[in-house]
């Protein structure tokens, strides 16, 4: 019995410079899971910062079994 061969081929294009499309977002930290989307009218995140945690946010910690929130 004959054994056929299956193959793929195809050319992939990747632009060589960021869109100008992407977008930039600095997200500060909530209590609540947060998801981050590009606008509408962009494509794309560019760059994401997480703000870092306020002082006065409390302190987290976890014990590999209980999450304590101080």
């Amino acid at each position: 019995m004959a054994h056929e061969r299956n193959t793929l081929v195809g050319i992939l294009s990747m632009p060589q410079a960021p869109s100008s499309a992407f977008q930039e977002k600095c997200i500060i930290p909530e209590a609540r899971e947060q998801i981050i989307m590009a606008d509408g009218g962009y494509t794309a995140l560019f760059k994401v910062t997480v703000a870092a945690i306020p002082s006065n946010y409390g302190r987290i910690s976890f014990n590999g079994y209980e999450l304590k929130v101080e």
